[in-house]
């Protein structure tokens, strides 16, 4: 059931499309929830309005609406960064596992040193 805030937000959406030529694949959804912190969020190229007070609830639209448009906007660069970072971590960690390696190696030696030396202690 549609009631008149729901109508009147995507009467609202719509309008903000039209002008802008972006976000043409969004929706909108109206769940009002004064116990969620957030006042609206996407989910799914779904705009969620939890704001209850229909000038708000447009007010939180119109943030959406921006928020998502200059999302897409970065998100290239979002993806490059996200693989930088794996590439990164993936680097970090075989020079890790290179360290760990060379320490392990190292304490062994160690250890057959104290083994050969602990009966040479004793005849003294």
């Amino acid at each position: 059931m549609n009631s008149k805030t729901e109508l009147n937000l995507q009467k609202e959406l719509e309008s903000l499309k039209s002008t802008s030529k972006l976000g043409f694949e969004l929706d909108v959804a109206w769940r009002p929830d004064k116990g969620n912190p957030l006042a609206g969020e996407v989910i799914n190229k779904t705009i969620q309005i939890y704001e209850s007070d229909e000038s708000k609830a447009i007010t939180v639209l119109h943030h959406e609406f921006i928020d998502y448009a200059i999302s897409q906007a970065i998100r290239p660069y979002k993806s490059i960064a996200n693989t930088l970072v794996k590439l990164v971590n993936s680097e970090a960690y075989a020079s890790k596992e290179e360290i760990v390696e060379g320490l392990i190696r190292l304490l062994a030696k160690q250890v057959r040193y104290d083994k050969e030396e602990a009966p040479n202690e004793r005849n003294n």
